[in-house]
């Protein structure tokens, strides 16, 4: 921003100089200071403002897309470990018996007479989703690390 603002500047500056060198500026009676090159420097730092102005929303829109990126492309190996896991944990949990486990959990929740016993087979039920989870977690974090070794090993 310092290097679009200050050619700006220096030249309001140079055109107020030349403007007291060409022509006697007006001089206020209760300062004694020149008036007309004083309104002519406040009025390109005025445009120097609006176009720094213009230059730091365009930069704000920039760090925006750019953090966007960044967030996306950490949340590559996430998405790819959950990937995974639906992948071969929903054959997986029909063959080890996960899929019919959750099915009977549900006909059990809806089956229960008692919030007690609904509470219960829902926290259960939560307990393993959570456990879940935490397998994405894990595994996403280990593939965070494989791909920082990897970009390490590139470099």
């Amino acid at each position: 921003m310092a290097d679009h603002l200050l050619p700006r500047i220096e030249a309001s500056h140079r055109k107020a100089v030349a403007a007291m060198a060409a022509d006697r500026p007006v001089t206020s009676t209760a300062t004694g200071r020149a008036v007309e090159p004083t309104r002519a420097v406040t009025a390109d730092l005025r445009d120097a403002v609006a176009v720094m102005e213009k230059a730091q929303e365009a930069a704000r829109v920039a760090v925006n897309w750019a953090y966007a990126y960044r967030m996306g492309v950490l949340m590559v190996p996430y998405v790819v470990m959950l990937t995974v896991l639906a992948v071969f944990i929903v054959p997986v949990a029909e063959v080890v018996g996960v899929g019919p486990l959750s099915r009977w959990a549900w006909t059990s929740f809806e089956a229960a007479d008692s919030w007690g016993t609904r509470s219960w087979i829902a926290l259960g039920t939560l307990a393993v989703v959570g456990g879940l989870s935490y397998a994405v977690y894990r595994g996403g974090k280990a593939l965070v690390e494989s791909y920082k070794a990897y970009h390490q090993h590139m470099k």
